[in-house]
């Protein structure tokens, strides 16, 4: 039989975990349909409830935020095994569990960042609301990714290519979506558009030119 590497046990493993938790989430909570709709209609940015910070760790968000640290690792260790990207001495779970510990990390620091610089600022409010839409870029990649990662995973008729490529386009759409919510919020608050270019170069530029770098380093 022809070696499979995306069909190990313990990527199953994390794929029904991880449907188990979505469908818990959706069975308790009845927002989460209208939460996606208001995300891409750019609805409720100047919403008071954006800017709560308890928004942001309810529990329902919380188990969102824990399931698209998982898929988005998946996501990019199967990019690595498809395309032989795989760091010497790692393979399976092993990196897997290291590509989510770099994800988390590198959340944990944008929002330390993000809540010191609005403090500072004194502008806390919009950077509340700014990593309140951060976390459901996220949360909605995950959603469609986790779709990509079955379909190439377990099905014959879905070529693995079209699906990394599709996965990153989708990260990309909602990382513009992200920085044209970051735009309007900045917009109605009357901010300088010079403070905005000066974040978006110092956190969301730089790190991504780096990451990029980094990975074509590898490949």
């Amino acid at each position: 039989l022809p070696l499979k590497p995306l069909h190990e046990d313990w990527i199953t493993v994390i794929i029904l975990l991880s449907a188990f938790l979505f469908a818990l989430v959706r069975a308790l909570s009845k927002n989460m349909v209208p939460r996606l709709t208001r995300f891409f209609l750019f609805r409720g940015v100047n919403d008071p409830a954006s800017r709560d910070v308890a928004g942001i760790f309810h529990w329902q968000s919380t188990i969102l935020n824990l399931i698209s640290f998982l898929i988005l690792s998946l996501f990019l260790y199967s990019s690595a095994v498809w395309y032989g990207a795989l760091p010497e001495g790692f393979h399976g779970i092993t990196f897997w569990l290291l590509l989510t510990g770099v994800i988390i990390s590198a959340v944990t620091i944008r929002h330390i960042v993000s809540f010191s610089v609005g403090f500072v600022s004194g502008q806390s409010e919009v950077f509340r609301e700014y990593l309140n839409g951060v976390y459901q870029s996220y949360q909605y990649s995950a959603l469609f990714l986790f779709v990509l990662i079955f379909l190439i995973s377990y099905t014959v008729f879905f070529p693995a290519d079209a699906g990394f490529i599709t996965g990153a386009a989708i990260f990309g759409i909602m990382y513009l979506f992200r920085i044209l919510r970051l735009f309007i919020i900045f917009l109605n608050r009357n901010i300088s558009i010079f403070y905005l270019i000066l974040y978006l170069c110092a956190l969301e530029i730089l790190p991504v030119l780096i990451s990029v770098k980094y990975l074509t380093g590898l490949i």
